[in-house]
């Protein structure tokens, strides 16, 4: 379980700079910040689980800031001993229904 709590601590730290890089772009989502700052993983597993499409996703992925999405961390090698399958398959879906084409490695 310590090496779980590690990755999880690695992800969190990757949101939150993810996060003041998407500020420091001009995308700033009020709601966010403070689920990335409480449990990380839940709030990844939330987001990637919610049918909708969030309006800071699609204004994300418009401009082509994947980089900037959840979805593209919870699909980072080092990350997905995080989640289940399902989870990683709904971030590919999501992040392929915003127009990206890749694996998010």
């Amino acid at each position: 379980m310590g090496n779980q709590s590690a990755k999880s601590a690695e992800f969190q730290a990757e949101a939150l700079t993810q996060y003041a890089k998407a500020v420091k772009a001009g995308y700033r989502d009020e709601r966010y910040r403070p689920l990335i700052d409480d449990d990380t993983v839940q709030a990844a597993h939330d987001f990637v689980g919610d049918q909708r499409l969030h309006p800071m996703f699609l204004r994300l992925c418009g401009d082509k800031r994947f980089d900037l999405t959840i979805e593209w961390l919870v699909l980072r090698p080092q990350f997905r001993e995080l989640f289940d399958a399902s989870i990683i398959d709904q971030a590919r879906v999501r992040l392929a229904r915003g127009g990206f084409g890749g694996g998010g490695s």
